[in-house]
């Protein structure tokens, strides 16, 4: 039984009660065929047999030597690659990923009439509150099935409950505001994400106005722009002491070196973020193995900011095509402005000639991960440019990138992300009696990272969804999405929003190009020589299948503009036919 998505509320309250129902009579789901990567080992199960019995894994074999029971829903995968559901270690559901959800980094305020997609903080709060359901059916259709809100406001916990209560949701491990020794003033209000402590008192009291809203975890933003780390060490101690009292976890942000070491000392479980100032001294790298001490080195997030700061994006296909669309948009839209134009620190971030990798960070993920210290993926969505869901595979990359093994990022994305919070019982691998959280790939990630983005399907809870049935996506969506993928001059996310019989035509007639391939050929190259290439949507008429642009394009290397009138048509979720009017 394969479930689509679900937009009326009512009706997903009844699939909801229609899937209990069914899985307290015991239905089966037998998965046929496919080869089961187990990261914890590092074995294969070629030519599997899964059985699920309502949310549970109860078997797992050989299809040539099990019996599938007579009451079964045989759902056939032969040939496709099964791995556990995905676990992304480190996401903010209070943070959008788009333009405008941390004012304190990035103000746009003097420039908002320039711009289309301009939202004030409350209206970035206000779309994340009305988009809730969508992004977590984006979570899914990435292969997430699971993740770690690392600190927000105390609606965090409610949004715990809704995805309990929402079938294409996955699993939230959450905890309430980041006790923090700095605070932001934008987030200076009522029901901080951010609360800076002042005293051991205060922090202790902190973990203890969490404990009614039964928290995962605790969180704590070790900060040192206006304080030095030894002057609040006795404030993050209190805090994790609190926090340990009653059997709770303690998360540490500390990216500096010394603030990692001192978090440790104080009695730190996870240190969240890359140690990126220097490289990690080998003594502090056996204390972390000793220890057991988690590392989430979140390598795409700070990468990002520089990126979008400096309107150099580098945005991956997955990102393109499966970020929400008017998140990815509003990333792009600074690119048509003149540099004159940005706030200051943009400008300055625009004079950057290359922006690159954290090279400390990517040795130091390499240097733990060969000292044995546990190591879980997280990418730190809902951060300015990381996408929810979208950007997991992204994060894989950096991983790759940093000299780990594709069987290493897979159990840093599964098993070990599960150990560092003490799910590993219950998720993080393919095992008898565990929670049926499966991804289903169309290709082996062992081959390629960038397989972890082939997905088929997604099994949640013992639910399967077919991955293009989790996001419905709109006639205007498809074009909205080949628009961003023009903008930001992603051949491969462009060309997916085209059918493979695109025909293109100067009106009325008078075709562009002999077949897709060719348009592909041609836009590539277009894409190359035209680094500030952007098109702004003057008007817009949607009339059935047929979306109607006036198209605006600036930023071309010859210094000219294109106006023009675009008809796309649309039909089964591609563009099959364009008409250009120039």
């Amino acid at each position: 039984m394969i479930y689509p998505m679900v937009k009326s509320s009512v009706v997903c309250g009844l699939l909801l009660l229609s899937l209990l129902l069914n899985n307290l009579e015991g239905q089966i789901i037998a998965l046929v065929g496919g080869n089961i990567l187990h990261p914890e080992t590092q074995k294969i199960t070629y030519e599997s047999l899964i059985l699920i019995t309502g949310d549970r894994i109860t078997h797992i074999g050989s299809k040539y030597t099990t019996k599938i029971p007579p009451q079964a829903k045989i759902i056939d995968i032969s040939g496709k690659w099964v791995i556990p559901g995905l676990i992304d270690g480190h996401v903010h559901f209070f943070q959008s990923g788009g333009l405008y959800t941390r004012p304190d980094i990035i103000h746009l305020d003097s420039i908002k009439e320039k711009l289309v997609t301009f939202k004030t903080y409350e209206q970035d709060q206000q779309w994340i509150q009305q988009n809730i359901e969508d992004i977590f059916r984006r979570y899914l259709a990435c292969g997430i099935t699971t993740v770690v809100d690392m600190g927000g406001p105390f609606w965090n916990f409610a949004l715990r409950r809704k995805a309990l209560q929402t079938p294409a949701a996955p699993t939230i491990i959450t905890t309430g505001p980041l006790i923090a020794t700095y605070q932001p003033a934008v987030f200076k209000g009522e029901d901080s994400p951010i609360i800076k402590v002042n005293s051991e008192n205060e922090a202790r009291n902190w973990v203890l106005k969490q404990l009614p809203h039964k928290p995962d975890f605790i969180k704590i933003w070790y900060i040192t722009s206006e304080e030095s780390a030894e002057s609040n060490y006795s404030i993050v101690k209190a805090a994790i002491e609190a926090a340990h009292q009653h059997k709770l976890r303690v998360a540490v942000h500390a990216t500096e070196l010394k603030t990692a070491q001192l978090a440790v000392r104080a009695g730190a479980d996870i240190l969240v973020h890359s140690i990126d100032d220097t490289l990690i001294p080998y003594d502090f790298l056996q204390t972390l193995q000793r220890k057991k001490i988690g590392y989430i080195p979140t390598l795409l997030v700070h990468k990002r900011y520089r990126e979008i700061l400096s309107r150099q994006y580098n945005f991956t296909p997955d990102e393109i095509l499966w970020g929400h669309p008017e998140i990815v948009a509003s990333l792009l839209e600074i690119k048509k402005l003149p540099k004159d134009s940005l706030p200051w620190k943009m400008r300055r971030m625009a004079s950057t000639t290359r922006i690159g990798d954290n090279w400390n960070a990517l040795v130091n993920l390499k240097n733990v991960i060969q000292q044995n210290v546990l190591v879980g993926l997280g990418t730190d969505a809902g951060n300015i440019g990381t996408l929810h869901g979208a950007s997991y595979t992204n994060e894989a990359l950096l991983f790759r990138k940093a000299g780990l093994t594709n069987w290493q990022i897979l159990r840093a994305a599964t098993y070990d992300a599960a150990k560092m919070f003490r799910k590993e019982h219950e998720i993080g691998s393919i095992q008898k009696g565990k929670r049926a959280d499966i991804v289903v790939l169309n290709q082996n990630p062992l081959d390629s990272i960038l397989h972890l983005g082939d997905i088929y399907m997604v099994i949640k809870y013992g639910i399967p969804f077919l991955r293009d049935s989790l996001i419905t996506f709109s006639n205007v969506d498809i074009v909205n999405i080949q628009l961003n993928a023009y903008n930001a001059r992603n051949i491969e996310a462009f060309m997916k929003t085209y059918s493979e019989n695109i025909k293109l035509y100067n009106f009325p007639s008078e075709p562009r190009f002999s077949n897709y391939y060719a348009m592909k050929i041609h836009y590539e190259k277009f894409f190359e020589n035209n680094p500030g290439l952007y098109c702004t949507i003057k008007n817009r008429i949607v009339q059935g299948n047929f979306i109607i642009d006036q198209e605006y394009v600036t930023g071309l290397s010859n210094g000219q503009t294109i106006k023009a009138v675009a008809t796309y048509e649309v039909q089964k979720g591609k563009i099959q036919n364009v008409w250009f009017i120039r």
